[in-house]
């Protein structure tokens, strides 16, 4: 009798072992939002903005590295955890600087929130969370949203002659993103920091407007293209492939 009662025995213990975890430890992080813990910050998707003339508004990333960890680190020693955090009240403020940030976590979706220090103190999380993000970005002038990244393009193009085209169109087909993305390289371009030398556009000349998205986020970063009065060697290759795209793209 003592040997058939004895798995009884054991499966009544795991059982009741089972019930203790479960019940000190609380439900387990099975949805994505509840795995969203700082700890688990991958990367940091950035623009920020301010009401100065020129301020760069740019897209950044932060991918990984000490830059991610010294945002754990900021969050941590406020107290802040960045998938619940509700900023201040600052309506009514003006001139301060404000980031749009989208948070990507391992195992887990990614959050968007925006941190506005206008008029708090300098000892808050704001104040100090937007002078990482400053310094960051003033460190890293070049580190735009990757090149590799880019998932597709809407564009139009400009130009002074009768009956031109200039209807807005969507290219992302990977392979022909490639090839857009084989001149950036090619040229050294940073979509999000790109700078078209052009001051002015000149009279009849072609000009293209593009909006570029990327993988795994919702930010995107939007570039003129003008190689009418200074040619950069970029702006004429960019343009004859997207006026290589908007002629297949009608006739498609």
């Amino acid at each position: 009798m003592a040997g058939m009662t004895r798995p009884r025995l054991v499966l009544v213990a795991l059982a009741a072992s089972a019930a203790v975890l479960l019940g000190g430890c609380g439900p387990l992080p099975w949805t994505p939002e509840a795995r969203q813990h700082n700890e688990w910050i991958a990367s940091l998707h950035f623009s920020q903005s301010q009401a100065i003339e020129g301020f760069d508004d740019s897209e950044y990333v932060i991918d990984g590295g000490d830059g991610v960890r010294e945002f754990i680190d900021l969050l941590e020693e406020h107290g802040v955890r960045a998938s619940t955090y509700a900023g201040p009240d600052t309506s009514g403020c003006t001139g301060g600087m404000s980031t749009r940030l989208e948070i990507v976590f391992h195992g887990a979706g990614p959050h968007d929130l925006t941190i506005d220090s206008c008029g708090l103190a300098d000892d808050t999380f704001e104040v100090e969370a937007n002078a990482f993000f400053a310094a960051w970005r003033e460190e890293n002038p070049d580190v735009g949203l990757p090149n590799g990244q880019i998932s597709a393009i809407t564009f139009s193009q400009h130009q002074a002659i009768e009956g031109f085209d200039d209807g807005e169109y969507r290219q992302d087909d990977l392979a022909e993103i490639a090839r857009f993305v084989d001149v950036l390289e090619e040229y050294g371009v940073q979509v999000p920091s790109y700078d078209d030398p052009a001051d002015d556009p000149c009279d009849g000349g072609l000009s293209a407007e593009a909006t570029i998205e990327y993988v795994q986020t919702d930010l995107v970063a939007d570039i003129l293209i003008d190689g009418c009065t200074v040619d950069d060697g970029f702006s004429a290759a960019a343009l004859d492939l997207l006026t290589e795209w908007r002629e297949d793209l009608s006739a498609g």
